[in-house]
């Protein structure tokens, strides 16, 4: 292997490294269960790193990385896979017993209500507003046209707003976050 090939691979596996906590949050927000998260992470990493060779662009490494996160996932489910359990986020230590009630009670809800999205909508969601991807992006990581991604996304924001707004008047001021 030649100064280049492991200068490459080095910078492969760094860089792969620092995406791991977005791919990572975005399993979780696909599936809802932090230890299925952790395996179809894992399982997208090893399919990367055995697969690095299909890499044309290394600029595009972060939309690649997605994609067969994406297509990880997919496969789990179709397989029948379910999650097998439900954790809840933690709470910074700097507020009131009440703000860590109230803002838990926002966590839990706002992942409910995603996790009630319909998979397609819930990825493309995920990936826009969490991840911050550019819609182009997004369509390149699901294998999707951008009007495809553009509605996909408004129908699963609208869906989101009509699921959180009975806990919305109950309490929290989250909702106006969602666009």
């Amino acid at each position: 292997m030649g100064l280049f090939d492991r200068l490459f691979r080095s910078d492969l596996q760094r860089r792969m490294t620092d995406l791991r906590p977005r791919l990572q949050r975005t399993a979780q927000a696909w599936c809802g269960c932090p230890c299925l998260a952790d395996d179809l992470v894992q399982e997208a990493l090893l399919k990367a790193w055995r697969k690095q060779h299909q890499l044309k662009d290394s600029s595009s490494l972060d939309t690649w990385l997605f994609s067969i996160l994406a297509n990880c996932c997919r496969d789990h489910f179709r397989r029948g896979g379910e999650p097998d359990g439900r954790e809840t986020g933690t709470v910074p230590q700097q507020r009131s017993a009440e703000e860590e009630v109230t803002a838990e009670q926002t966590v839990l809800q706002v992942r409910k209500a995603i996790e009630r999205l319909v998979p397609g909508q819930r990825e493309v969601l995920v990936l826009v507003d969490l991840e911050e991807f550019t819609y182009a992006e997004v369509g390149q990581i699901l294998g999707l046209p951008l009007g495809t991604v553009m509605s996909r996304l408004n129908r699963a924001r609208q869906r989101l707003r009509l699921l959180l707004e009975s806990y919305h008047r109950a309490g929290p001021a989250y909702l106006e976050r969602v666009k």
